[in-house]
């Protein structure tokens, strides 16, 4: 039986497994050990390509206060034209939410990417200890005894080469992985062929594509994503600057004190995820996030003493943070079928580019040292989220409320797909 027969085979087991039939013929330990070795294959690849993806994307604030600036003579206007184009060139993450949902359960998707999120964080937490120590390298007289030119040279060859081994590493979708066995396969396949109806990942036409993009849903998925993304980018590029403008920390001190509050970021956030996961829910946890955020971000704009400021930073971060993977999984876990699943990993890639620019263009350096336009447009910005994620989740409860009564048939064109609010 060729590749092709074998694979459409497990997929007809799968659909035999959608609604109303409930098929499980696996034991849970034949579970758990597969759902771990999937795991081990598809999560590493990601977290290692993201977080250098993330050191790239934040490395200009960096190189900017390790004499860039000086060098180059950049004013914050024109710095801001460079963490334009990079924010345009990076967007990893969207893309990586779509892979992970087509491998896992809808209440096992939060914990996964918060997992994958927080160890490229983890990773990146340390990019501003990294860039002070790549800024110490001179070579020879000329323009490489400038220390931050090292930071893009070191960082930029690590990154291409981490994308050319990811392309042959990559985990690709359950039916076509050549790591699993014919019944690893056929497992993988059942267990989400429920919440997708039985269908296996099909190719859109650009009518299809159009017609998806219409559902109003995806438009707020979007904006959560875009507001997500334009905060913690404006944290990422500017909080350099912010401690050492802004709190008064000298150039080293302020490299290695980006470090903290996101490694602390991590640990909060994964506990946040498994509660997610836990207690099924995702509006709670998200809006406590948003929230804590929006706490953080006054208690930097308006604390007096460095240390208390400094401790806003942690809230901040935290709270921004933790929002960009539980976000993501949730647009993710409201969308039923796998095509569609693509289309609004797309419209939150393409979105969240452009929430990305908005967050590198609203601090201002006539705005310094308080950069208070650019500080009330992310809390602004935070405040509509908690709002309207409340507002969403109450709706889709709703939703999921008629469709148990029978009012309504099914729901995202899929019989016995429920919201997961």
């Amino acid at each position: 039986m060729s590749d092709k027969d074998d694979n459409t085979h497990q997929l007809e087991e799968a659909e035999s497994a959608a609604p109303g039939s409930n098929v499980q013929d696996w034991s849970d330990s034949e579970e758990r050990a597969l759902v771990m070795r999937i795991d081990w294959h598809v999560l590493p690849v990601l977290c290692v390509v993201f977080a250098l993806s993330l050191l790239d994307r934040t490395n200009i604030s960096s190189a900017y206060i390790a004499g860039m600036a000086q060098d180059l003579e950049l004013t914050i206007g024109k710095f801001v034209d460079w963490l334009t184009a990079d924010r345009c060139a990076h967007e990893v993450f969207p893309g990586a939410v779509f892979i992970i949902s087509s491998w896992y359960r809808t209440y096992e998707t939060a914990r996964r990417v918060s997992i994958f999120y927080m160890a490229s964080l983890f990773a990146s937490g340390f990019g501003g200890i990294i860039a002070y120590g790549l800024s110490l390298i001179r070579v020879g007289d000329g323009i490489y005894r400038q220390g931050w030119r090292w930071i893009f040279i070191i960082e930029g060859a690590v990154t291409i080469a981490a994308g050319l081994v990811a392309i042959f590493t990559l985990g690709q979708f359950p039916e076509k992985a050549s790591w699993l066995s014919s019944r690893e396969k056929q497992i993988a396949m059942t267990r989400i062929a429920y919440q997708h109806g039985g269908r296996e990942y099909e190719h859109i036409t650009f009518k299809q594509s159009l017609l998806y993009l219409m559902d109003w849903k995806l438009g707020v998925y979007a904006l959560q994503y875009f507001i997500c993304a334009s905060s913690v980018y404006s944290l990422a590029f500017f909080m350099p600057i912010i401690l050492r403008e802004g709190m008064g920390f000298s150039y080293a001190l302020a490299q290695v004190l980006t470090s903290p509050p996101y490694l602390v970021a991590v640990v909060l956030s994964l506990s946040m995820a498994w509660l997610s996961d836990k207690f099924r829910v995702r509006w709670v946890v998200l809006c406590v996030q948003s929230v804590t955020a929006i706490i953080g971000l006054l208690i930097t704009l308006y604390a007096v003493p460095p240390g208390v400021r400094y401790f806003g930073t942690f809230l901040a971060v935290f709270g921004t943070q933790a929002n960009v993977p539980a976000t993501l999984a949730y647009g993710q876990n409201q969308t039923a079928q796998p095509t569609r699943k693509g289309v609004v990993s797309a419209a939150m890639i393409a979105v969240g580019a452009a929430g990305g620019v908005t967050g590198s263009t609203i601090f201002r350096s006539q705005d310094a040292p308080m950069y208070l336009p650019g500080m009330w447009s992310t809390i602004t910005m935070q405040m509509l989220y908690t709002v309207g994620t409340f507002c969403m989740s109450m709706y889709l409860r709703h939703r999921n409320r008629l469709a148990d009564e029978g009012q309504v048939s099914e729901l995202e064109g899929v019989e016995g797909f429920r919201y997961a609010p």
